[in-house]
């Protein structure tokens, strides 16, 4: 229960609690209250010396005793405490809520990311870049100007929502290293004139959040499925140009934790229990949650990957004159190298290992292709044109029995012309190709 002490919403159970053991319950009370406890106790004696001297029934004033010498005995057993509260400072700068526009996230190329130890990015995507910068100074502070957040001193939370938007929280961690050591502290200053009483640590400190919707197309789920919740990545903050979010490397705070839940899972003993969704829900719009947020991102990118396969034209294949020098290579080609380029970048996004099988069919229409890493089927195209002669050439030859190129591209003069990163090439390797024929 909580009432209102000058102005300010105060739990009872800071001042007041009974804790029930056995024989008698013991009370904990704050030492605001010593004085009545103490009168209290000196009107009871009063009461039982006057019931002394009245001339009651032997067994009621045996009652009456027992009752006051109860009484005495759970006061003198009282608990007092004394709270201590340590303010988080607030920010020195005005506090706009409106900067907060959406959430940036940044993923490395995989080829790249163990190569280098690169981090994926997550951040605020604030309006100004100079506000980015003032508020992630300010984040910094919590962890002691160090911006290796070993500790967890800086929370990050996501809660998912009813209707599938979630809520991103920051805030100081209540549990940080320091707070102990302080609070320690001061136990251990007035560890005299607060004798025999126990400490009540309390913090007050500032909690951001912000409820976003989850669309088609945001990155939510793919940051929470690729990026381990005790892994090392990089919170930092954005800035919009030309409605385009870039990130502010300068103010990176690197973190090695984070929290996910659904709203469901949350109780009061989580701060997010406190501090709801920043925007209503609509009750008829309901979404459901995935269980597994992989199989949502892995659903999601197929169509992705489905939309891009599609833009595919025709499949030609190229024999090695030296197969230990190059591989055959197998080309899906596109009408544009942009085209070309955003399906290789997908298959970049996704392939671990960069092996996969391939599945060759022949029909009337043409040529389709099955692609896998491991079992999993990870793309098919439609069926695409091709030249007979270089298709029965290549399929009955010792090399396709081999490691082959998978290779995306376009033409330009009656040429290949491969799509690639700027540096290195990686290639993708069928390490197994079957041929087969009119499709089922």
């Amino acid at each position: 229960m909580k009432i209102r002490i000058r102005g300010l919403s105060v739990d009872t159970n800071l001042l007041f609690r009974v804790e029930w053991k056995f024989p008698l319950p013991k009370i904990y009370l704050h030492e605001r209250f010593e004085s009545v406890a103490k009168w209290t106790s000196r009107i009871i004696i009063g009461l039982g010396i006057s019931a002394s001297l009245l001339a009651l029934p032997t067994f009621l004033d045996f009652s009456v005793a027992i009752l006051l010498l109860g009484v005495e005995v759970m006061i003198e057993k009282i608990v007092f405490e004394y709270s201590v509260l340590i303010v988080q400072p607030p920010p020195n700068f005005v506090v706009d809520e409106d900067q907060w526009i959406t959430n940036g996230y940044l993923f490395p190329e995989p080829q790249y990311k163990q190569q280098y130890d690169l981090q994926n990015h997550f951040g605020p995507v604030y309006k100004d870049e100079g506000y980015g910068k003032q508020f992630f100074d300010y984040l910094k502070s919590w962890n002691t100007n160090d911006p290796d957040d070993v500790d967890n001193n800086i929370c990050l939370s996501f809660v998912v929502e009813e209707d599938n938007s979630y809520t991103t929280y920051i805030y100081a961690n209540p549990d940080r290293k320091w707070l102990d050591a302080a609070f320690n502290q001061y136990r251990e200053n007035v560890k005299y004139e607060k004798y025999g009483k126990v400490q009540q640590s309390m913090v007050m400190q500032m909690v951001y959040w912000k409820t976003l919707p989850n669309l088609k197309g945001t990155l939510f789920y793919s940051f929470t499925s690729v990026q381990e919740r005790d892994k090392k990545f990089h919170f930092c903050p954005f800035y919009m140009v030309n409605e385009k979010p870039v990130a502010i490397y300068s103010h990176i705070i690197t973190k090695y934790h984070y929290s996910f839940k659904k709203r469901e899972e949350i109780t009061d003993r989580d701060l997010e229990f406190y501090y709801g969704p920043t925007i209503k829900i609509d009750p008829d719009v309901k979404r459901s949650i995935p269980s597994n947020p992989q199989e949502e991102v892995n659903r999601l990118f197929r169509i992705d990957m489905e939309t891009a396969i599609d833009t595919a034209v025709s499949i030609e294949f190229a024999l090695s004159e030296n197969y230990e020098k190059s591989p055959p290579v197998i080309y899906i080609i596109f009408e544009t190298a942009a085209l070309a380029s955003k399906a290789y970048g997908l298959f970049l996004r996704r392939f671990s290992s960069y092996k996969c099988s391939a599945e060759i069919r022949k029909d009337r229409k043409g040529l389709a292709i099955k692609i896998r890493e491991t079992e999993e089927l990870f793309a098919e195209s439609k069926p695409l044109n091709y030249s007979k002669d270089n298709y029965e050439n290549f399929k009955n030859s010792e090399q396709a029995n081999n490691k082959i190129v998978l290779a995306f591209g376009f033409k330009d003069g009656g040429q290949p012309i491969i799509v690639h990163t700027d540096n290195p090439y990686i290639p993708f390797v069928i390490t197994k190709c079957l041929f087969r024929g009119r499709l089922n």
